[in-house]
């Protein structure tokens, strides 16, 4: 952390877990004070569905090739969810699978957590 200190605020944590019928969700693991600020609220431990409004089905969309692909993923997004469509947003997504996290009896190369690290551009 130390060596990314200036990349923490724009930091997201996701877990990516299968819900009962076998489908991908993504829950707020961690996010960063710039991204608590611009959401206005505090999304740790708060699902995705929870959060983005319409953009959620991109935004699972998106998650979800990261996880399947085990792969990074960049992308580019105006802010329509939260009404600042005259700002867009760069994401960069990384994927840790539970190789990283060492959880006994889990399947290592799954992905089990998302790393977004996100900035912000005025339009």
């Amino acid at each position: 952390p130390a060596t990314i200190k200036a990349l923490l605020p724009n930091t997201i944590l996701w877990d990516a877990s299968e819900d009962r019928s076998g489908g991908l969700q993504f829950r707020c693991r961690l996010a960063g004070t710039m991204l608590v600020e611009v959401l206005g609220q505090e999304p740790t431990g708060r699902w995705l569905h929870q959060m983005f409004g319409a953009e959620t089905a991109c935004m699972h969309r998106e998650l979800g090739a990261v996880v399947r692909k085990r792969r990074p993923y960049f992308s580019e997004h105006k802010m329509s969810w939260a009404d600042k469509p005259y700002y867009s947003y760069i994401r960069l997504m990384l994927p840790f699978t539970h190789h990283a996290r060492h959880l006994p009896g889990d399947d290592p190369q799954r992905v089990a957590l998302l790393c977004n690290v996100v900035s912000f551009v005025k339009a």
